[in-house]
């Protein structure tokens, strides 16, 4: 059997990781590059499940490792995300800069986007 070369994982297409909020108010669906879309969800008056338009809560050049939903009682729904930055890659095929001449660090990167009324704001630690 034979795959066609375009199987596998999309780096840039959300779905890789799903998290939910635990009291179901929020859902976050992210890819493992840059794009993260939060969900709103609500229930009508005949009990049915909302679901609202997505908000991003995209950053550029990062990888995403894992994605969760944070439980803080009724406050604002919060999701935490693993992540990790990475150079452009015009610096990083360079080999005259400086930044090349050692050799390439990691750092992950806890990131904690939260849900508020006026929209999404991201938090660092």
């Amino acid at each position: 059997m034979r795959l066609s070369p375009g199987a596998g994982c999309r780096r840039g297409v959300e779905g890789q990781y799903i998290a939910s909020d635990p009291k179901g108010r929020a859902i976050m669906v992210s890819a493992i590059e840059k794009r993260k879309l939060v969900y709103v969800t609500n229930r009508d008056t005949a009990g049915n499940l909302t679901i609202a338009s997505p908000l991003g809560a995209h950053r550029s050049d990062t990888l995403t490792y894992d994605t969760v939903g944070i439980d803080n009682g009724f406050q604002n729904p919060i999701f935490a995300a693993l992540e990790t930055t990475y150079p452009e890659m015009d610096t990083a095929n360079d080999v005259t800069s400086p930044a090349t001449s050692s050799a390439p660090t990691s750092v992950r990167i806890p990131i904690f986007p939260s849900l508020s009324l006026s929209g999404w704001r991201l938090q660092t630690n």
